[in-house]
C-alpha cells in the first residue's frame, strides 16, 4: 500500500497575501506584514485607474484622518485594519473573502490589484 500526502490548494504559507473580507476588514498574513517592516501605523491607497488598492507604512500622528492601526492577530503573526470606511467608500466590499497576492513597491507600499488591473 502506497499513501498520498495531501497538499491543500492555494498558496503558500509564506506567500503574501492581502484578504479584503465582507465585514469591510484587511487582513494582512505573516508575510504580508513583514513588507511593512515594523509599522504600526498604515496609510491606505487607491488607484482607481488600475484598480489597486495600497497599504503603506505611516509616520503621521494616531487620530490623523488618513492613519490606520494595524491590529496583530490572535496568532500573532497577521495583522488586520479595520478599514470598512475605505473599502466602501471605493466599493470593495467583496460578497465573500477574496485573497489577493501582493507586492512590495518601491517606497514599501504593500499592493494588491482588486480586479481589472495589475499591481
Amino acid at each position: 500500500m502506497s499513501f498520498e500526502v495531501f497538499e491543500r490548494p492555494g498558496r503558500a504559507p509564506d506567500e503574501p497575501v492581502l484578504s479584503l473580507r465582507p465585514s469591510g476588514n484587511l487582513h494582512l498574513n505573516p508575510a504580508a506584514r513583514d513588507l511593512l517592516g515594523g509599522a504600526v501605523r498604515v496609510e491606505l491607497l487607491f488607484d482607481r485607474e488600475r484598480r489597486v488598492v495600497g497599504v503603506r507604512p505611516s509616520q503621521r500622528a494616531e487620530g490623523s484622518p488618513v492613519v490606520f492601526r494595524l491590529r496583530t492577530t490572535r496568532g500573532g503573526g497577521g495583522a488586520i485594519i479595520h478599514a470598512q470606511e475605505f473599502v466602501d467608500h471605493y466599493g470593495l466590499r467583496p460578497g465573500e473573502e477574496r485573497q489577493l497576492p501582493v507586492s512590495r513597491e518601491p517606497d514599501g507600499t504593500v499592493v494588491a490589484a482588486v480586479g481589472g488591473g495589475s499591481p
